[in-house]
């Protein structure tokens, strides 16, 4: 399907630049111009040259970076896209070690000390982003 962004509106002057580093990438665009000053309005569309290269996604992790061993704790996983919108394919690991796929990560089972968590989220195209964060569980 197809999806439009605004760019500009009542536009004065007779142009309007465009930076296509802010808009969502992904595939072929084009521009389509309404212009309705007189009455009925008359539409143009003009193709990029170039299709738009997809932006690289974002994640972070939300939650505690010290919790007491043995007590209820989680991370949350969040990711953005520009093409795709907020992200659900999300895996974790702790210290390198298997993976999970979740959006919450439960660290009731750690042992006292320094965990390195990372994050990775991955959109539709298959382009990730990684995240990590340091948790350290105290006895």
């Amino acid at each position: 399907g197809l999806s439009w962004t605004t760019v500009g509106l009542n536009v004065l002057g007779g142009s309007l630049d465009v930076d296509l580093t802010t808009l969502p990438g992904g595939g072929n665009g084009r521009f389509q111009i309404i212009l309705a000053d007189q009455g009925v309005p008359t539409r143009f569309e003009v193709a990029l040259a170039t299709p738009l290269s997809d932006k690289q996604p974002t994640a972070w992790i939300s939650g505690p970076e010290i919790v007491s061993a043995g007590a209820p704790a989680a991370l949350y996983a969040f990711g953005s896209d520009a093409e795709d919108g907020a992200l659900s394919n999300f895996v974790w690991s702790v210290d390198g070690g298997d993976e999970v796929a979740a959006s919450a990560l439960f660290l009731h089972d750690l042992a006292p000390g320094e965990h390195v968590i990372t994050l990775r989220a991955t959109t539709r195209s298959g382009q990730t982003a990684v995240a990590s964060q340091i948790v350290t569980v105290t006895p």
